[in-house]
């Protein structure tokens, strides 16, 4: 049984589109970009983070209700965007919740 290091990719959605869904297993959501992969859910507190690819560094800075704000530490070649904005600057069309849960 491989450890979660090498079950990673498979979690992280990085498994090719032509990779079958399994039965039993949720959809693969549509990403705003078109990718299509399995969405990695994290719990975290307040000054907690999540850090990705060693380079790259998520907190959760505040929790007011139902809003919580990110701090974001990126090099500054990465592109940082809420989704809206994404989609405007590329010009897509939105992609609403329920259709990347499958509902």
């Amino acid at each position: 049984m491989p450890g979660i290091t090498a079950r990673l990719p498979r979690l992280l959605g990085m498994v090719p589109s032509c990779v079958p869904v399994l039965e039993g297993f949720p959809p693969r959501p549509q990403t705003a970009h078109g990718k299509i992969g399995i969405m990695l859910v994290l719990s975290r507190k307040k000054d907690e983070s999540i850090v990705i690819n060693d380079d790259i560094i998520i907190t959760v800075v505040e929790i007011r209700g139902d809003k919580v704000r990110l701090g974001i530490v990126a090099p500054k070649d990465v592109p940082v965007h809420r989704e809206e904005v994404y989609q405007a600057i590329h010009g897509l069309t939105p992609v609403k919740s329920a259709e990347i849960a499958g509902a």
